[in-house]
């Protein structure tokens, strides 16, 4: 698994995610981003962390360019995204791999067809796509639930699998919105150390978590929602 992740291209030091006075209020007097100011180098890994309703997945929706601003700049990839048509806001997300804290798995595809889609959608053949699909689950502990459906199985393995087909395609940007809330410490530290090897082939990540004893166990900055706007805690990041 991580031999293919680290194919991909290392990244150069610039901002894959740029916001300049980003203003969301969904039409409340209290504006939830109050002229947010961000800067997300490519390459890096954040924590995203804040309290229940600071916004933490309302951002992550936006870093996917899933909802725009109401005044302000958000730019990804180089581009002003208000400027962008739906279609190319579209072509822009197949750079960037979610985990969804709702998983958003098809219902009626088997834990192996769930995570490989991405590959399929790319128009990877069938044995490459299923061959890294099943290297992925042995990763996160699933290789022998491979057929079964999502129903069948429980918050946590749907979770884990929602995980691999995120990183899969092995995107230049990965979000993942708290990815760990429904595992045990251990699998915890298992996704988190599967993040690190996208992140060490060049890969940009931003986790959202409440878990502070988890973010505090690596070496990564920590980006702080509070009151409408974002403060980054700097750490030593070691190697």
């Amino acid at each position: 698994m991580t031999n293919k992740i680290n194919q991909q291209v290392s990244s150069q030091s610039t901002d894959l995610i740029e916001t300049q006075k980003l203003t969301l209020s969904f039409g409340q007097k209290k504006p939830l981003f109050d002229e947010m100011n961000l800067n997300i180098q490519e390459g890096s890994f954040q924590f995203l962390m804040g309290p229940s309703g600071a916004g933490k997945s309302t951002l992550l929706k936006m870093l996917y360019l899933d909802q725009l601003p109401d005044k302000g700049t958000l730019r990804a990839f180089g581009m002003n995204v208000s400027n962008l048509s739906m279609d190319q806001r579209a072509l822009l997300r197949r750079k960037i791999g979610v985990v969804f804290q709702d998983f958003r798995l098809i219902e009626n595809l088997t834990v192996l067809e769930n995570v490989s889609l991405p590959l399929k959608v790319q128009g990877v053949h069938n044995k490459q796509r299923e061959e890294e699909a099943m290297e992925l689950l042995e990763w996160v502990r699933l290789k022998d639930k491979f057929h079964s459906y999502p129903a069948q199985m429980s918050g946590g393995q749907q979770q884990r699998v929602a995980i691999a087909r995120a990183v899969i395609a092995r995107p230049k940007l990965l979000l993942a919105d708290e990815p760990t809330g429904n595992v045990d410490d251990d699998v915890a530290m298992r996704l988190i150390y599967l993040f690190e090897q996208l992140h060490k082939s060049g890969a940009t990540i931003v986790v959202a978590t409440h878990n502070h004893a988890l973010s505090t166990a690596f070496p990564y900055d920590e980006m702080m929602i509070h009151e409408g706007k974002i403060k980054v805690l700097q750490k030593n990041e070691g190697g």
